[in-house]
């Protein structure tokens, strides 16, 4: 997957960064790359580790929760390619 992002991609979607990206594990270098390459990335998080994913991004991430309209205005605001 890093090689795909180091060529580019339109956005990354991770279904969750759960106690091993909280731990420093698991696609927690993937989402870096990604961040690092200005990608959007799309993240599922539960509440135990979004204060860890807040660390780890430096607060830049925003809670869309489950509105699906906060989500689909999201994904419009990043052009593709």
């Amino acid at each position: 997957m890093n090689r795909q992002i180091e060529q580019g991609a339109d956005l990354l979607i991770i279904n969750k960064f759960g106690k091993h990206e909280a731990e420093g594990r698991g696609f927690r270098n993937t989402v870096a790359l990604a961040l690092e390459a200005d990608i959007p990335v799309l993240n599922g998080i539960n509440r135990t580790n979004f204060d860890a994913f807040q660390n780890f991004t430096g607060g830049v991430a925003e809670n869309a929760g489950g509105d699906m309209q906060a989500l689909d205005d999201w994904r419009a605001f990043f052009p593709t390619s």
